[in-house]
Formats: C-alpha cells, sequence, structure tokens
C-alpha cells in the first residue's frame, strides 16, 4: 500500500496543480466513457479506528473490485467484463456535481455511488464513502484508461465468447474453449503487468496455483469457478484434463522467464494455449 499510496499522493498532485478540472466546460460525461481497470483503493484513516476498521476489510474490498475490467458505454450503458453476455448495467455522472452512478453493474456494482475527482494522462479518482464497523471510511478508487490495440480486445465479445453458457461439447469444443480462456487470460495478464503493481488470482477463473517462477495446477473442485464454464460437472471434469495434459507436455520445458511474475505466467498460459492448439 505505500507504493500505491506515493502513486496516488502524484496523481493528485498532478490533479491539483491544473486548473482543467475546474472549469465547468469540462465534459466528463464524455471524458469517462471507454474502457477502464481498476487499479486499487486508497485510503488515508482519519484516525486509529479507521485504520483498524478498514485494515481488516482492505483485502476484501480489493478482492472484490480490483483489478476489474468495465467500461462506460454511450446512452449510460455500463459493462463489467465477467458479466458480458448478462444484462447491461446503466451508469449517469451529474456534471455538475461529478455524482457516479452505476446500477446492475454486475457483482460489486450492482449499487454504486460515488464522486468522479478528475481525469488526467489516463487515470481516474473515484471517491466512494462506505460504511464499515460504524465509521464513514472515504476510499479513493485508481482507475487507468485502457488504450493499447492488443489490450482492448478483451472488451470484445468475441474474445470473450467462453463466458456464454454452454451446452453440450464434443471434446474438440472444449478444447477450443479453454484454449480461448487462456488466451484471454495471457493478455489480461499481461496488461496486469503493464498497468499494476499487483496481481489478483480470484480475477482468472482458471484452476491454476502461482509460484515465483513457477505454476501449477490445483486439483479438480467442484466448488471451483472453472466449472461454471461448462455444461456438467463431467465436462468441466473434461476440460481440467485438458488442462492437465497441456501442463505435462510443457513440465521439462524452461518456464518463461520475464521483468516479473505476472508476465511470465501470462507467457505461459500462451504456451499452454499453443499445446491445446497444435
Amino acid at each position: 500500500m505505500i507504493r500505491s499510496l506515493f502513486f496516488f499522493m502524484g496523481v493528485c498532485f498532478l490533479f491539483s496543480s491544473c486548473n482543467l478540472w475546474q472549469k465547468e466546460e469540462t465534459d466528463f460525461t464524455e471524458a469517462i466513457k471507454g474502457d477502464w481497470l481498476i487499479l486499487y483503493p486508497d485510503h488515508v484513516p482519519d484516525n486509529d479506528d479507521q485504520r483498524k476498521i478498514y485494515g481488516a476489510a482492505q483485502d476484501s474490498i480489493v478482492t472484490l473490485l480490483g483489478l476489474k475490467t468495465i467500461t462506460f458505454r454511450d446512452k449510460g450503458i455500463f459493462l463489467q467484463t465477467d458479466s458480458m453476455f448478462k444484462p447491461l448495467g446503466k451508469w449517469n455522472l451529474n456534471r455538475d456535481s461529478r455524482k457516479l452512478f452505476i446500477r446492475n453493474g454486475g457483482k460489486g456494482l450492482d449499487f454504486f455511488e460515488g464522486t468522479l475527482t478528475g481525469i488526467k494522462n489516463d487515470t481516474m479518482l473515484i471517491v466512494e464513502n462506505i460504511l464499515i464497523g460504524g465509521q464513514k471510511i472515504k476510499l479513493t478508487w485508481v482507475l487507468k484508461r485502457i488504450t493499447h490495440k492488443k489490450s482492448l480486445a478483451l472488451f470484445n465479445e468475441e474474445n470473450n465468447w467462453w463466458r456464454k453458457s454452454a451446452g453440450a461439447e464434443t471434446d474438440d469444443q472444449l478444447r477450443k474453449r479453454v484454449q480461448a480462456m487462456l488466451i484471454y487470460y495471457s493478455v489480461y495478464y499481461e496488461m496486469v503487468s503493464k498497468e499494476s503493481a499487483y496481481f489478483s488470482q480470484s480475477r482468472v477463473f482458471l484452476p491454476f496455483k502461482y509460484y515465483q517462477h513457477s505454476m501449477g495446477l490445483r486439483p479438480f473442485d467442484d466448488k471451483n469457478s472453472f466449472n461454471n464454464f461448462f455444461y456438467t460437472g463431467h465436462q468441466a471434469r473434461q476440460a481440467h484434463a485438458i488442462l492437465s495434459t497441456a501442463m505435462d507436455k510443457l513440465r521439462y520445458k524452461t518456464f518463461p522467464s520475464g521483468k516479473d511474475f505476472v508476465i511470465e505466467y501470462s507467457l505461459f498460459m500462451q504456451q499452454l494455449s499453443n499445446v491445446i492448439a497444435d
């Protein structure tokens, strides 16, 4: 959190040094539109009670929204990528007060209220006040606009087809679904490596274990979220076996080397998708 706090302070300095954010003609209802990665919430406690209360809840809050991909579209349409093929949410930004409302936006964003502080150099700050343990906690969410062509593919329906409810599938169709998941999350982790100082296992619906310079496969678990993308538990087991076979084929190959663990995970997922495609 120290690193994120310094980053947040730096962003605040940029915002406060430029009167652009205070001009009435700045139309944030247009500036907010686009594809975003929620980075993290920053919190400066007002007292020791707040510090303790937020410290206990911090992991849950970050797990709920941290590193989610979202889109603000025209006509108040809101999309959380994890809910790509569910009914779309709605957003509204009051131009005068900058109050932002999100409704039916998917888990964690079914009912969101905040205040848009500003947008600068593809970074957006949104202040949210939450009530925890009798204390009003002020969080500043830091979001990054995604503009890189490769990363933008994460927000397209054609690259998220594997999220659609599956019917009974052949072995070949199962392989294609698993491969599509690997390709998607390989690009996702590449983006996270570039944009974020941390990564979240809960954002990736694949049954992996992560180590330093290595990855493993978790035993099949009936309750794993990976299973939700397959028609039956039996087909989920078949998909898990496809992953297991691919990892066995890479067992004696050198694990990819990169500037950080996250980009290595990304490269390894790409290798797995290539093995499945062969």
